[in-house]
């Protein structure tokens, strides 16, 4: 059902925002709020939700092909955690719904300071560097919906951290992550005793392989005014 939602946001805001060149903030808070109504039906559907996408990535492992409808639902499904998350993660929103165009070099860059705010990002900043960049990961738990480190984790895991680059007082600062699904990794965004929501990243990787999803590598950056006390909280 999920799946079919968002194929419907990808096609409904679409032509909203072409037709009353709507910005992407208020087609996001519109997605958000679709995503809401979505979100307080999710008890009712969790299990077969669950249940589907099981037996969707069993098939997978078994080297069975899906049919176009159920790439559709498995394609929309993308679509819809990308719209519905955006207010809350734009970073990882906006990483996978740029999965849907195909880029030339399959290298992006985008310019924010969110990452600095990791408290493993800037674990590995304090640190000497010894290598020309070190290696961050996040483990499964900090994928947990409004855990402090998930927006980090979600958008990031695992990247690679440059070096500072000083100018003056400028410093850059730099990391790298390849965007892509993994063949097999499940992740729990919601894990209580009233509901367990859980995304197997899985099926997007066989859309990878059909083509439908297209990986590259996203490079943040971000430049800092380092005042005296050189601040990087």
């Amino acid at each position: 059902m999920f799946g079919y939602i968002g194929v419907l946001f990808l096609f409904v805001f679409g032509i909203l925002g072409i037709w009353i060149n709507l910005g992407f903030k208020k087609i996001s808070l519109f997605s958000f709020i679709i995503f809401l109504v979505g979100m307080a039906m999710l008890p009712l559907s969790i299990k077969q939700y669950n249940a589907r996408s099981k037996g969707y990535f069993q098939r997978i492992q078994e080297n069975k092909s899906l049919s176009f409808s159920e790439k559709i639902s498995i394609y929309g499904l993308n679509i819809f955690f990308c719209t519905g998350g955006s207010l809350i993660y734009p970073e990882v929103a906006r990483e996978s719904m740029l999965m849907l165009i195909e880029d030339s070099d399959g290298v992006r860059e985008f310019e924010s300071d969110f990452f600095l705010k990791s408290h493993e990002i800037q674990r590995a900043l304090k640190e000497p560097f010894s290598t020309p960049r070190k290696k961050v990961k996040w483990n499964t738990g900090n994928y947990k919906l409004f855990h402090p480190e998930s927006r980090y984790a979600l958008a990031l895991n695992p990247c690679e951290v440059y070096p500072p680059l000083k100018n003056g007082r400028i410093t850059e600062y730099k990391i790298s992550v390849d965007v892509s699904y993994p063949y097999s990794s499940e992740i729990f965004l919601i894990d209580n005793q009233f509901i367990q929501l859980r995304v197997q990243e899985g099926l997007f990787h066989y859309l990878q392989k059909e083509g439908w999803l297209h990986p590259f590598r996203a490079v943040w950056k971000a430049n800092r005014i380092e005042l005296l006390g050189d601040d990087r909280s």
